[in-house]
């Protein structure tokens, strides 16, 4: 899973800068987000998914499933299963009363046997089923449903939206991304279907992610004032940038080199 990263430069703005930190009406949930933010939460929870899957024979019929191993989405599954041909695999997320949730799950290839992804768009509070489809090379195609029921959000954020306005143009299948909300309490980066419907949470240790960057199959954002974290396919943390006195102020990049350049500003200065 490790792979080379590129640099961070940081450039600093100047300016006047009154830096507001956010109060936690629960100090236990912003030291719960803090912890998940490192390498050592991470590397443990990799070492205890590994263990509990172990060496089975893992198929179609008989899919490997883990809830949100790594805490970086409330709303999402570890699935891992093989197939004696080459598939590529698709999911659909349903539960009463909201749309379904169809999404193509993440393969280094179109097509091939092993299949290890993050399944998305759990409905809390829901007895969500998931149907997994193989769809093979010459257009055969199998099929299996399984239910799985979650918890509860961390945040209270609407789990469906109204459109209040609006074209009744189709939006695709992409998601909507908020990149948190920067309250007194803890802090979530949300992402909702073109329906409204809310299919992932992300707990971040504060203030807000400016962006989401996608580099060599990595998702980079800011998870706090002081912290990066790249992200990969499964959902887990695979590097973590601490910023020490350079504050997040307010974009990123990547240059043509693959370094990633950020804007910031030193709070030891004025």
């Amino acid at each position: 899973m490790k792979k080379k990263l590129g640099n961070i430069l940081i450039f600093v703005l100047i300016i006047g800068l009154t830096i507001g930190y956010g109060i936690y009406k629960d100090n236990q949930s912003k030291v719960t987000v803090n912890k998940i933010y490192t390498m050592e939460y991470q590397e443990q929870a990799l070492s205890d998914l590994e263990n509990e899957r172990g060496n089975g024979n893992y198929t179609l019929q008989n899919i490997f499933m883990k809830y949100n191993p790594f805490s970086t989405n409330t709303q999402s599954m570890y699935v891992y299963f093989n197939t004696s041909k080459a598939a590529k695999i698709t999911y659909t997320v349903s539960c009463s009363d909201y749309a379904d949730f169809t999404a193509t799950a993440y393969q280094a290839k179109t097509y091939q046997k092993e299949h290890e992804f993050q399944l998305i768009g759990l409905i809390p509070d829901c007895t969500n089923t998931i149907t997994i489809t193989a769809t093979y090379k010459d257009g055969t195609s199998q099929s299996i449903s399984t239910n799985y029921t979650m918890g509860s959000l961390l945040g209270d954020e609407d789990i469906q939206l109204k459109q209040v306005s609006g074209s009744k143009q189709d939006l695709g299948n992409g998601l909507y991304t908020l990149l948190a909300n920067d309250a007194d309490d803890q802090d979530f980066v949300y992402m909702y279907d073109t329906n409204g419907v809310l299919r992932g949470e992300i707990p971040i240790i504060g203030y807000r992610s400016h962006r989401m960057l996608m580099q060599n199959k990595i998702l980079y954002m800011s998870v706090s004032t002081h912290r990066m974290a790249a992200i990969n396919h499964l959902g887990m943390i695979e590097h973590i940038y601490n910023l020490g006195n350079y504050i997040v102020h307010h974009d990123y990049q990547f240059d043509q080199d693959g370094n990633l350049i950020l804007l910031a500003t030193n709070e030891e200065k004025n």
